[in-house]
């Protein structure tokens, strides 16, 4: 599975939620070159996966970025919360990152 814009990318899946039977999103993380990482999202929807996308950037996040998503719940069958951790300008400046996916 690749995400647009990259080749070979680094994936990481570390969380999986399905609010009903065939309808799941996985979240995580990929490397779009070996110094990056972006948080990732993979949604199925009736049975099929669909392609795998980037999470938007947190706001005030410069194209530099590193950011993961590690869990994600999905309270109801059109809304699923995906949480993780970004940060923007190195290790001194980490981050909470929620991002809140409405299906439907």
């Amino acid at each position: 599975h690749t995400v647009p814009g990259t080749s070979q990318p680094g994936i990481s899946l570390d969380s999986l939620a399905c609010p009903s039977a065939g309808n799941c999103l996985a979240v995580g993380s990929y490397n779009p070159s070996p110094s990056r990482l972006r948080p990732l999202l993979v949604t199925e929807r009736n049975g099929r996966w669909g392609k795998s996308s980037e999470a938007p950037p947190p706001g005030g996040a410069g194209k530099n970025y590193n950011g993961n998503l590690s869990a994600v719940s999905c309270p109801s069958a059109a809304t699923c919360v995906a949480v993780g951790s970004t940060e923007t300008a190195g290790f001194l400046d980490q981050r909470g990152l929620i991002v809140t996916i409405r299906r439907g």
